[in-house]
């Protein structure tokens, strides 16, 4: 079963606050799958296709074989094209067989088709196939009122200057 990520949730609060741009980065390399599957449908309302990672990784091959070597030797190279990948396959079944295979297999392919097909029957069809999907997560109520959490905004006073809200500190 596929969760959101609580960091989405997160984002969707920061943007409701005001927030004009939020880094994802790290959270979308380690999991690019479940964090970058979701980015229209929960930050910009649009709907999605349902691609699945066989058809995105596809396309990705007919991108790299095309720009392999276009700014010279080895660069982009298909070490160079594969890192993106990495984490695509992230707590799925064979994913750690997969990169074994890529570590020995990126010593000697030339092109990304190569790599990927001596690569991919590490990965089973389900997990190839299977397109992104979106269920509720269980960490959502949990963040149901997470603006209730954050701290009050400041607040603009007639010259121009920002009032700081008051902090309450606990007594003992």
């Amino acid at each position: 079963m596929l969760f959101l990520p609580s960091v989405w949730l997160q984002v969707s609060a920061s943007i409701r606050q005001g927030a004009h741009r939020v880094m994802v980065g790290r959270a979308a390399y380690n999991n690019p799958w479940n964090m970058l599957g979701h980015v229209d449908s929960e930050i910009y309302g649009m709907t999605t296709g349902c691609s699945s990672r066989r058809q995105i990784l596809e396309s990705y091959q007919i991108y790299g074989d095309s720009v392999i070597g276009q700014y010279g030797i080895s660069r982009p190279n298909v070490r160079q094209l594969v890192k993106p990948l990495l984490h695509l396959f992230h707590s799925e079944p064979g994913n750690g067989l997969w990169k074994r295979k890529a570590d020995s297999t990126l010593r000697h392919c030339k092109t990304l088709a190569q790599f990927l097909e001596e690569t991919l029957d590490a990965i089973p069809d389900s997990v190839l196939d299977t397109p992104i999907s979106k269920e509720r997560s269980m960490e959502e109520a949990y963040f149901a009122h997470v603006d209730s959490l954050l701290p009050p905004r400041y607040t603009k006073l007639a010259n121009s200057s920002y009032e700081s809200p008051t902090l309450v500190t606990a007594s003992t």
